[in-house]
């Protein structure tokens, strides 16, 4: 394969898929050309390889969800929708949110449908030297599933993560056009066991087609250092949606706090999102004077390692509902920070009894309090076991060489 086009969310756009930050020169160094094409644009595009071009013909500008229905009328594949509305009749009397989400996914795949084809009839696309690979599980996807009932030599893959995987992460938990993306792919990538688990289990026509390849972020070149001076200081990085379950955290927070009354307690979570105030008012309203907090939004990848290099931290914790394997632990990890996180989904492969926390699946505030208690003390083994973890399964250097060379015997058993 001399090419490779990659569908993106939207990188190098935007600050949201930092793992592709790293991947993208593993992808560079082993194909000729590589040409990303994001679902939707905003902003300026983030530095790449010189052998790295964004193709943004299929694209479209970041809108509210107004705009963005209106726009996505225009691209409408009636027989496709009826077809899976009739499929999942339930789904679709229960809730608009199905025929919303299912009109987004539409959206996006006659977005790339159509500019695939176009670049076919034009004679601007070498599809026997072309892999198509999309970094989610979605719409895109779906887009070059119906391409490839037309171009059966198509070499298509995938990676899937969480939201992509779970269904019982959406509401309603349902999510549409598996049966088409799954029936034509060549391969499914996803980024823990749990996902393969979930993917062949639920949908049998991917039995045979889902491969585990971890993702991974560089060795950071130092180890982040314990509180020295009686303040513990305790992280979190993701967005602030429902699914993160932040209000959980500040309320384990508060419990631990209250518990100590004596001990100086820091809180810095990194993210943004739509629950940005929110959530700084819950923290206003119940953490007690012994914790300062903040909130400094979204960071680039880079400020949040340096962070890490300058500050002391004790603790990182993740307490969402569902996750694939979070980016933001293998970074703690890497930097030796032990971890507390929700057993849910495949944290229970990054984050064990030796190197954090292992919380239930739906921990109570004094679970995380207790969790807390249990790191407050320098945790040393327990660091030293963190950044053993990443080193064993989370190095960049030996993942996404482990997931080029799945790529070349994918291709090998295909020619």
């Amino acid at each position: 394969m001399d090419n490779i086009f990659l569908f993106t969310h939207m990188y190098p756009y935007g600050e949201s898929e930092t793992f592709l930050e790293t991947e993208i020169f593993f992808l560079a160094e082993k194909f000729n050309s590589v040409t990303i094409i994001p679902a939707c644009i905003n902003s300026q595009a983030r530095p790449l390889p010189s052998n790295v071009k964004v193709e943004i013909n299929p694209s479209r500008e970041e809108m509210g969800s107004f705009q963005r229905f209106f726009s996505a009328l225009k691209n409408i594949d009636y027989q496709l929708l009826f077809q899976e509305i009739y499929s999942h009749p339930k789904h679709y009397l229960l809730s608009g949110k199905s025929f919303w989400r299912a009109l987004i996914y539409m959206d996006e795949a006659v977005r790339v449908f159509k500019w695939l084809r176009l670049l076919d009839e034009q004679e601007k696309i070498q599809i026997k030297n072309t892999l198509f690979y999309t970094y989610w599980l979605r719409g895109q996807a779906l887009g070059i599933a119906l391409f490839v009932k037309d171009n059966a030599e198509i070499k298509f893959i995938s990676r899937a993560h969480g939201g992509d995987i779970y269904e019982e992460r959406h509401h309603p938990p349902y999510l549409p056009f598996r049966r088409e993306i799954l029936q034509s792919i060549d391969c499914v990538f996803t980024v823990s066991e749990d996902g393969s688990r979930y993917l062949q289990e639920k949908y049998p026509y991917a039995e045979g087609k889902v491969v585990v390849s971890r993702l991974g972020v560089n060795d950071p070149g130092f180890l982040t250092l314990p509180s020295d001076d009686g303040v513990y200081r305790i992280v979190s990085c993701s967005s602030l949606i429902p699914v993160k379950r932040l209000e959980l955290l500040i309320s384990g927070l508060r419990l631990y706090a209250l518990e100590n009354p004596t001990r100086q307690i820091e809180w810095h979570h990194i993210g943004s999102g739509p629950l940005l105030v929110e959530t700084g008012e819950y923290a206003n309203r119940i953490l007690p004077d012994n914790v300062k907090w903040s909130l400094p939004g979204q960071i680039s990848n880079q400020a949040v390692l340096e962070y890490y290099e300058n500050y002391p931290v004790d603790v990182f914790v993740n307490v969402s509902s569902s996750e694939g394997v979070p980016v933001s632990i293998m970074e703690a990890q890497s930097c030796g920070i032990p971890v507390i996180a929700a057993s849910v989904g495949g944290i229970p492969e990054i984050v064990t009894a030796a190197n954090g926390v292992l919380l239930g699946l739906n921990p109570e505030p004094g679970e995380i309090a207790d969790a807390l208690a249990e790191l407050e003390k320098g945790a040393v083994s327990k660091r030293r076991a963190s950044k053993n973890c990443w080193s064993d399964k989370y190095d960049a250097k030996m993942t996404y060489r482990i997931f080029i060379g799945q790529i070349e015997n994918l291709l090998a058993s295909k020619s």
